[in-house]
């Protein structure tokens, strides 16, 4: 065992790579047989060493090769049995599967450093294992492998985070416009909508109930340029609400002078202003 595990392992460094070509040269170079049975001089031989010289045999023999040639590498391995069940045979809609007889299976497990086993399957026809990282492991391990792009990464991280703000004024400023683009005759509501989502990030939302106007001029009480521009904004919606059309009503300058003074930054102001 230990010639043909140096000999499968000549090209490998690491002990787990070494494992991995080992179940491979198991699973593509050999033949699960459960009939098998060895000739009358070969059952003199070690049934071990009758598996590797004839290459088939049952999914018993696969397990003890793989934990035999996984502690001439220093790994720890112990067999398994129980059941495997056949994905193919999984009831529809139930989830659960009957087991029978010849469901029942060997395989092989290899204990880590930290005590934790973990499977691996040897014998060809059944599914291998799928181990998938951690996102913490994945992070780690692109922190060591690749730190000076994990220090840009939160660097530009951080930037994002204490700039954030800014950004989401662009992307509300931007899908604004496109709004407005498509839907002309909404202006003021779009308007109105943006400067409630601004108010949200700020800190400062219009409270359930309370009137868009009340509520607007609330806010900017404070300044007398912004009192006098959502003044104007509001007198503006008030006659296209209740007129039922927007035509004779120019709300485009009012809608344009109080999005362009009132942004999140001057709302947080208004916020920390206010004597509530």
């Amino acid at each position: 065992i230990g010639n043909l595990v140096e000999r499968w392992t000549a090209d490998d460094e690491q002990t787990y790579a070494k494992l991995k070509r080992i179940i491979n040269h198991l699973r593509n170079d050999f033949v699960f047989d459960r009939s098998y049975e060895a000739t009358t001089i070969e059952k003199m031989r070690s049934g071990v060493s009758d598996f590797l010289t004839n290459r088939r045999g049952g999914d018993h023999m696969f397990a003890t090769a793989a934990a035999l040639m996984a502690r001439q590498l220093g790994l720890r391995s112990r067999l398994v049995t129980g059941f495997y069940v056949r994905p193919s045979t999984a009831k529809i809609g139930t989830g659960p599967a009957d087991v029978v007889a010849s469901d029942v299976h060997v395989w092989v497990e290899i204990r880590l450093e930290d005590g934790r086993w973990f499977e691996i399957e040897p014998t060809p026809g059944f599914r291998e294992p799928i181990y998938a990282p951690s996102m913490w492991l994945i992070l780690k391990r692109f922190a060591v492998t690749k730190w000076p792009y994990a220090i840009a990464v939160v660097v530009w991280g951080g930037i994002i985070f204490f700039t954030r703000l800014l950004w989401i004024e662009l992307i509300l400023s931007l899908l604004y416009r496109f709004a407005t683009t498509i839907l002309p005759r909404r202006r003021t509501s779009l308007a109105m909508r943006l400067l409630q989502t601004r108010a949200r990030y700020a800190g400062c939302p219009r409270k359930p109930g309370q009137p868009q106007r009340d509520w607007l001029l609330a806010i900017t009480s404070s300044r007398e340029h912004l009192f006098e521009a959502a003044h104007r904004f509001c007198d503006a919606a008030d006659r296209i609400a209740f007129a039922g059309t927007d035509r004779g009503v120019d709300a485009s300058q009012p809608s344009k002078e109080l999005l362009s003074e009132l942004n999140i930054g001057v709302l947080r102001r208004l916020t920390s202003e206010s004597p509530s």
